[in-house]
């Protein structure tokens, strides 16, 4: 059975639910850590961005199994950061370890990514109030040719 990617259109649109068991199902298939902890960031954005909950809480598991088992490799050392509280103290310190030669290379890699990871985490602080309103996120921008692409996102704060 072929394996398709999952697009933005999936990633950003469908219920939490369907999207989480996709993407343990992709993992499952694949093993394709590198793309599946691609997802797994845009799902942190999304859960950012959106009023509705897309906590990655039920793939704790895939999560420890991905940082912890597979073979270590630039996305994975570049988006750890992200995950760092799917883990204790010590499992984390495994993962530093497994990953990095030294804390040096760590502070090298996830420089910047440290930077966003702020932005990520910020709804948890957050208290959101019931709202009669629903909000839409609509960009668009022109691609190299010229061409007009537009996304959207729906039901954000």
């Amino acid at each position: 059975m072929d394996t398709v990617k999952l697009g933005q259109r999936q990633i950003f649109g469908m219920k939490n639910v369907n999207l989480m068991k996709r993407v343990a199902k992709y993992f499952e298939q694949t093993k394709n850590a590198s793309q599946v902890v691609e997802y797994l960031v845009a799902i942190l954005l999304r859960d950012a961005l959106c009023v509705g909950d897309f906590s990655l809480e039920s793939l704790t598991e895939l999560i420890h199994q991905i940082f912890l088992t597979t073979t270590p490799n630039d996305t994975l050392r570049k988006h750890c950061v992200f995950f760092e509280s799917f883990f204790s103290l010590e499992e984390w310190q495994n993962v530093v370890n497994r990953l990095f030669k030294n804390k040096n290379e760590y502070h090298q890699f996830t420089k910047e990514t440290c930077l966003y990871q702020k932005f990520l985490e910020k709804k948890n602080r957050e208290q959101s109030d019931p709202s009669e309103y629903q909000y839409t996120l609509i960009s668009s921008f022109n691609d190299s040719n010229g061409k007009k692409h537009t996304w959207t996102l729906r039901n954000t704060k």
